[in-house]
């Protein structure tokens, strides 16, 4: 029989799209503090609510989709949890170009670091980077189920806009859905209101009473901006009793799903 090589690796990836993880960086550093990542042989995936529990993002990263992924676990575990300390993880991508690319992994030598290699398209440099994984308890989280309203889909761009233009305004905005139109309307104490809208207007009339329409801190949707960076469409759910949703693609990687509570629940909670 012939004798297999034994990796020295925990797990490796690489991708040609360093720049999706330096966005996925800055999102999740943004709503979480510290990471709990699962790897798997099928991928990377993280599942997790915000400290208020106001927020919880859903990312999944397919390991076919890697230009190379390799996860050797030890003994009969199928999966590995590593906890990462977002603020510090952002700031070693954060200087990371759009044509870079990049390889994680981690020795089973050193299994507490992970190692960030970045390398931009000329590959005369690679720099380095290693990380200490903190020991985590992940918590498990269901993901909300029973969205059965067809989403609307919103170009990133116009997704930008419409964050820059509530942002300026108030500290609260009410999203509402009416057929196929979302509607976003802030109020800064009655001096000053905008109100924002996107979608199919023939689906729509002065006389229809909005299917949805939830109250939210401004802040909860400013800090989902940068998802408009991963993909150039989102889709945009609003189910009655549910958490707002906005799923995307990450690029070629996989998918992120991010649902934010209303204010009304996040109160009775």
């Amino acid at each position: 029989m012939k004798k297999m090589n034994k990796s020295k690796y925990l797990f490796h990836a690489s991708s040609p799209s360093a720049h999706m993880f330096k966005v996925i960086a800055e999102i999740l550093q943004t709503n979480l503090k510290t990471s709990c990542f699962q790897l798997k042989s099928e991928g990377l995936f993280l599942r997790q609510m915000d400290e208020n529990r106001a927020t919880l993002i859903d990312l999944k990263l397919n390991a076919s989709k890697f230009e190379t992924f390799e996860f050797n676990p030890v003994g009969k575990d199928e999966s590995v949890f590593i906890g990462l300390t977002l603020t510090h993880l952002y700031k070693l991508l954060k200087t990371v170009k759009k044509k870079d690319s990049i390889t994680l992994y981690i020795l089973h030598s050193e299994p507490t670091e992970i190692a960030i290699q970045v390398t931009p398209k000329n590959n005369n440099r690679i720099t380095t980077s290693f990380l200490k994984i903190q020991r985590v308890q992940n918590i498990l989280v269901d993901v909300p189920h029973g969205y059965n309203t067809d989403p609307v889909p919103l170009p990133s761009s116009e997704f930008q806009k419409i964050y820059k233009d509530i942002l300026s305004i108030g500290k609260t905005v009410t999203v509402s859905a009416t057929g196929s139109v979302l509607q976003f309307d802030v109020d800064a104490g009655g001096i000053v209101k905008r109100r924002v809208e996107y979608g199919d207007m023939s689906t729509k009339t002065d006389y229809d009473t909005p299917r949805y329409s939830e109250l939210f801190d401004t802040e909860q949707l400013v800090k989902l901006s940068k998802v408009c960076n991963l993909s150039e469409s989102l889709n945009i759910y609003t189910e009655k009793n549910l958490p707002f949703l906005i799923s995307g693609d990450v690029g070629q990687l996989g998918t992120i799903s991010i649902f934010v509570k209303c204010k009304i629940n996040l109160n009775s909670h």
